[in-house]
């Protein structure tokens, strides 16, 4: 980014953090280790909750450091966030019509 840009945007340009892209990385194949070996050893619904928790966690990491999410703003960070947390709520509210559905009207 040059100064100039970032002048316009409030932040100093000689002044970024620097990011260890490796150390993420690294941490990228141990999270998806993790998930391989929890996918092949645990059953239920544990197992289901260990791969929700280990892929959020993931793409935490990809979001923050690889997309460049960490120095934005809180808007564009909400802005992202609403349709993940809408999308989330509509598959809850799918699951908990399908286990609830009367079979017996049919």
């Amino acid at each position: 980014m040059s100064e100039a840009a970032a002048h316009v945007e409030g932040r100093d340009a000689t002044h970024e953090p620097h990011v260890n892209y490796m150390a993420k990385f690294y941490w990228l194949v141990g999270l998806t280790t993790a998930e391989v070996i929890v996918a092949f050893t645990l059953e239920g619904g544990l197992r289901l909750s260990l791969l929700a928790f280990l892929s959020v966690w993931k793409a935490g990491i990809v979001l923050n450091y690889f997309m460049h999410l960490k120095t934005e703003r809180i808007g564009l960070k909400l802005m992202i966030a609403f349709p993940a947390v809408l999308v989330c709520v509509l598959v809850g509210v799918f699951l908990l019509d399908g286990f609830f559905l009367n079979y017996s009207a049919i």
